[in-house]
């Protein structure tokens, strides 16, 4: 039962009803929402909200998907969506995007939609709450509930947008999920309920068929309009009123549709594979029937089953670090197969594919909780955990924000389930965490293993299934392991603590205040410099960066792997001198994030903390460097995965592609795509520890960056103790620059298994880098995009989406264009073709006016909403800094975007036209596909 909120249960906030049982028969739904219906049948979910201020989220949510259809009607509800955006009666063609977009809008990101198994639900996301662009928005939603025009010629033309969306999900995992999905709900509709549908009813359903859908389906009864925002709800209700009320009320019920799947009672073992997959997994699940439950006792039963879940997972957590060389990872969460059925399943990422073995393994396991359940102090650790969550909520509770109380109205419209207010979650919360014992939990997890319908999911790698576990073989291992008395469980005493930092702190000094961004400026007694900004955005959190110059591009090549391979090792063995384990144990399930950064051409450190947490932040920032420690079975078991995935590369098309065409565009440089399973095979643990000491830890004159809720006063006797007492290595390095290559012969690349390709053309310019001249390239990028999107989307019908970037890092002497799209292999020189006129047409005429002035108002408002949270502030500030010592780049961005108009956009992507080298590089399949 509520789905959502057993997610913020698995998260960070465990939630449900115990002592409060009398008060709450029924869960109470969110105070912030106010729901209605007009007479005829239509719904809507509104919930007025100022976070952020001007911002409005609309969403119209259709309670027909793929399931609806009739058996000749594979992918129509998808196509119904697609057609939706084709035209209206009132909004005719493109018009309603067009329209849209002028109002500073953006297709793909603001302006969208998708189609599921039983929903298809339409988005947009307004920059304003400008009357006439709510109202607008409005008019087009009140459009597409039943002014959808279905005209032959557009569904012809609409035809290979669609089979090309198809197209570009193909590929192994696809295949994968399919195959396990063809086994989990074999009997139900929704095996053959693909949403995407079959190419042959893409290439050759009739309009009327379409049309029938959408008659059928849409109805008024059977949508629901969702709207969060900053908005006057009065106002808004008036406009539903009027804009809905044309929609017949229906006069018939809708028929009613299975989404039943067949579980039966027994256990079933099911092997799947694929042939470019080189990774083995046990999946072990236990089925029941589902249904939507919002009672408070069934709500309690849930809260109950998620501590269970956490402790799952914790002795997994310590079980998965002793089975070195069988397995990877183990975890243990809910989950759903289509709307009535549940599933628990206990996943396992295996080293190899000893299935067996992994059996018994994992039924000891289980059958040793059944037997003895969980111990006390398990159960109070997590109690003390989950209280101290709800502590810290309850000191900084906040409202939502409009974008995820929409979500949240999209799946209450979507499946009826209940949407709860905060402020009464943490009330419930509270109470019942008083009341749970440790005999309700350990009934709990007796309770989920307690189906008969289990299902055994074996995925074997390289595409070739040995059977080496049968159904007879696995119930007879099941059976064994609960029967036979398991051992206690034996908690492993872990002492560890944090070091404290030397007792004699160091000093700073304020050098310099922009008050107008309310950013301050400290010199540290070690030299380094601190970049201090209070925000409050988000309650009791704190960012941290600690950056200086380096980077890759300062390592020798021969070392480029090395350390790159050294700060994945060490990042993932714990903290300094501290394991994984440890680090659990002092961390408690506190939130403290603390990872390793070595950019291109910038290296050092980032994470964050509750505020009251920054002691802890600071700490183990002085643990990364204090030493260093990583042990020979972290090591090994980095190799094994690393070279598996590397095995598996070699069979993934896409892969192969992008390392073909780097050899080719960077030929004898290191990059990203140039780690080989030789040269993972060749390290060892003392070569990694010595790479990282001396590429990262010998370089430490840091600039520090900190941006969120902790006041000077708390902080500033912190960053003395932590940060300027911190010895500062300096390390004289030279930067290696990319020099980029542009063959002009065509790259040609055979290995694709799927009949599909990928084209991409590179554009290298040599220039000198400005930011003015970056931000121009980069609008440029956006506006051939756009006309791109026109002419081989809207036009040729060949591709589902086509990107264009053009770009150019600060260090690098090169400015860079990448025009990327897949299609059909038998179009690829039409395509490109096309693509070459496109680019003619540009450096003719320009870039579109109207097009312009769209994105400098999606670029306004994509660059407020990144400067209000603190993460994105937090970049904005230390990319500015690193390049200019000063916050100028956050002046320059807006009014680069206030200054660009189309003589200096023209001129730049002429420029970068005229003098580009270029390089087409395309994947086909092979030639047996």
């Amino acid at each position: 039962m509520l789905k959502k909120l057993l997610c913020l249960v698995l998260s960070f906030s465990l939630l449900s009803c115990a002592s409060v049982s009398t008060q709450y028969a029924q869960l109470p739904y969110n105070k912030l929402v106010e729901k209605g219906q007009l007479e005829n049948g239509f719904k809507y979910f509104l919930a007025p909200n100022s976070k952020p201020s001007d911002r409005v989220y609309i969403r119209l949510v259709v309670n027909a998907g793929s399931m609806n259809e009739d058996d000749d009607q594979s992918g129509v509800a998808h196509i119904v969506e697609h057609m939706a955006f084709n035209g209206t009666e009132n909004y005719p063609g493109n018009s309603l995007i067009d329209e849209l977009e002028k109002m500073g809008m953006k297709f793909g990101v603001d302006i969208n939609a998708f189609t599921d198994f039983e929903n298809t639900v339409y988005i947009l996301n307004l920059p304003n709450n400008e009357p006439d662009l709510i109202n607008l928005a409005l008019e087009i939603v009140a459009d597409w509930t039943g002014r959808v025009t279905f005209h032959k010629a557009d569904l012809e033309a609409e035809r290979g947008v669609v089979l090309e969306e198809w197209r570009s999900r193909l590929g192994p995992q696809l295949r994968l999920g399919d195959k396990k999905s063809a086994v989990e709900m074999a009997g139900s509709r929704y095996v053959t309920r693909d949403p995407i549908g079959s190419v042959y009813s893409i290439k050759n359903v009739s309009v009327e068929r379409v049309a029938d859908f959408y008659y059928r389906w849409y109805r008024a009864d059977n949508m629901s309009l969702v709207i969060a925002g900053d908005v006057d709800a009065s106002r808004i209700k008036q406009q539903i009123s009027e804009k809905f009320a044309y929609l017949n009320q229906p006069e018939k019920p809708m028929d009613p549709i299975d989404y039943s799947v067949p579980i039966p009672d027994q256990l079933r073992v099911a092997s799947v594979t694929e042939a470019s997959r080189a990774d083995s997994s046990f999946e072990f699940s236990f089925l029941k029937p589902y249904q939507e439950d919002n009672s408070f006792s069934a709500y309690k039963q849930s809260f109950i089953k998620n501590i269970a879940t956490k402790l799952v997972n914790i002795r997994f957590q310590e079980w998965q670090e002793k089975q070195t060389g069988l397995i990877n990872s183990a975890t243990y969460f809910s989950t759903s197969l289509g709307r009535e059925t549940s599933q628990d399943l206990f996943s396992l990422q295996l080293s190899e594919p000893k299935f067996e073995q992994a059996a018994e393994q994992l039924f000891a396991v289980l059958a040793q909780i059944k037997q003895h359940g969980f111990l006390a102090s398990e159960f109070e650790g997590e109690r003390e955990r989950i209280d101290a969550i709800l502590t810290r909520r309850a000191k900084s509770m906040e409202s939502p924000y409009s974008i995820d109380l929409a979500s949240d109205m999209v799946d209450s419209a979507a499946t009826g389930q209940l949407i709860m207010n905060d402020e009464v979650l943490l009330k419930i919360n509270q109470s019942l965490l008083k009341d749970v014992t440790l005999e309700q939990v350990n009934a709990a997890f007796t309770e989920l293993i307690k189906p008969q319908a289990r299902m055994l999911m074996l995925t074997h790698p390289n595409g070739v299934i040995k059977p080496t576990l049968t159904t007879e073989t696995a119930e007879q291992l099941w059976q064994a392991a609960m029967n036979k008395p398991q051992p206690k469980y034996q908690v492993e005493t872990v002492t560890a603590e944090l070091p404290e930092p030397p007792s004699k702190a160091g000093d700073l000094t304020l050098e310099k205040e922009w008050l107008e961004l309310g950013i301050k400026e400290y010199r540290l007694s070690n030299g380094s410099k601190l970049i201090y900004n209070y925000s409050d955005t988000t309650p009791n959190e704190v960012h941290f960066k600690m950056y200086t110059a380096g980077g890759l591009m300062s390592v020798p090549a021969e070392d480029y792997s090395k350390v790159k391979i050294a700060a994945e090792v060490i990042d993932e063995y714990g903290m300094g001198s501290l394991s994984r384990k440890e680090l659990r144990t002092i961390m408690n399930g506190r939130p403290i994030a603390f990872t390793t950064i070595l950019d291109d051409y910038e290296q050092g450190f980032s994470g964050w903390s509750r505020s009251n947490d920054i002691d802890t932040l600071f700490k183990l920032s002085r643990l990364k460097h204090e030493d260093v420690v990583v042990t020979d079975e972290i090591v090994a078991e980095y190799k094994r995965d690393m070279i598996r995935r590397l095995s598996e590369a070699t069979r993934d098309a896409e892969d192969v592609f992008a390392r073909k065409v780097s050899a080719v565009r960077f030929p004898q440089q290191p990059t990203v795509y140039s780690l080989t399973m030789q040269a993972v095979d060749s390290v060892d643990t003392q070569s990694l520890i010595d790479a990282y000491r001396q590429y990262v830890l010998s370089k430490t004159d840091y600039t520090y960056y900190i941006v969120g809720d902790i006041k000077e006063s708390i902080l500033l006797p912190k960053v003395k103790r932590y940060l300027a007492s911190l010895p500062v290595k300096k390390q004289q390095r030279q930067m290696r620059q990319f020099e980029v290559a542009s063959p002009d012969e065509r790259l040609v690349v055979k290995q694709n298994r799927e009949p599909s390709s990928e084209v991409e053309i590179y554009l290298s310019w040599k220039t000198p880098w400005s930011l003015q001249k970056n931000y121009q390239l980069d609008v440029a990028g956006e506006l051939v995009q756009q006309e791109l999107r026109q002419v081989l989307r809207e036009e040729a019908s060949g591709v589902y989406g086509v990107s264009s970037w053009f770009w150019q890092e600060p260090n690098d002497g090169y400015a860079i264009g990448r025009i990327s799209f897949n299609c059909a292999p038998e179009r690829v020189d039409e395509l490109i073709n096309l693509t070459d006129k496109v680019l003619a047409k540009v450096k003719e005429n320009g870039v579109s006016e109207q097009g312009l002035d769209n994105i400098k108002n999606q670029r306004k408002d994509r660059y407020q909403r990144l400067v209000k949270s603190n993460l994105g502030w937090l970049d904005v500030i230390s990319q500015s800094y690193a390049r200019y010592g000063v916050p100028t780049e956050i002046y320059a961005q807006e009014k680069l975007n206030e200054q660009l108009d189309k003589s200096v956009v023209d001129k730049t992507l002429l420029d970068m036209l005229n003098h580009s080298e270029r390089f087409e590089a395309v994947l086909m399949p092979e030639d047996d596909v």
